[in-house]
């Protein structure tokens, strides 16, 4: 069985600005599901 990366969460003193370094760097799209957390998501997520 192979593993897929489907989701990073950032939970940092500034969680959007380290997400969107990190979105800039590799791709992706940024989400958050709650306050002060952020969720970096590959391309081609399907959740």
């Amino acid at each position: 069985m192979a593993l897929r990366l489907v989701q990073v969460n950032f939970n940092a003193g500034d969680d959007a600005e380290l997400g969107g370094f990190w979105t800039d760097a590799g791709g992706g799209g940024l989400d958050s599901e709650a306050p002060d957390i952020t969720d970096l998501q590959p391309v081609r997520f399907e959740a």
